[in-house]
């Protein structure tokens, strides 16, 4: 099982995951805190961060593939991609049903993106005039 482990400081643009015989510190994808991050499957996982972008990780067998001993893996993001009209994403989830990604903002939008090629197809304004 993973669990968000540390949020570093935007100086080591760093944060780690736990799982159980094992540590992952992503890097070299964000500039400020990462708020969220979700798995899209076995490999695939996704962060969103308070510097509005959103980073694809993969996370390959042969990274992982020795479980006996605890060991502690530097890994870099696919890509990194900026959340259109996005401040600050705060939340990310998967819908493996539709292959997409929602992320939450904290200016109020709902971001939808393409899981399988991780590009934004659509935003959603999430404040008051829509429930009104």
């Amino acid at each position: 099982m993973l669990f968000p482990l540390e949020v570093n400081s935007r100086k080591e643009e760093a944060f780690c995951i736990k799982a159980t015989k094992f540590l992952l510190c992503l890097q070299n994808a964000h500039k400020d805190w990462v708020f969220d991050f979700c798995w899209l499957d076995d490999q695939y996982l996704v962060s969103g961060s308070r510097d509005s972008k959103m980073a694809l990780w993969r996370i390959a067998d042969d990274d992982v593939a020795d479980e006996n001993s605890p060991k502690y893996f530097h890994m870099n993001p696919m890509t990194v991609k900026l959340c259109k009209a996005g401040l600050k994403v705060r939340a990310v989830e998967f819908n493996p049903e539709y292959r997409e990604i929602a992320a939450l903002s904290l200016n109020g939008y709902i971001h939808i993106w393409n899981a399988e090629t991780f590009r934004q197809v659509g935003e959603l304004y999430a404040g008051k005039k829509n429930f009104m």
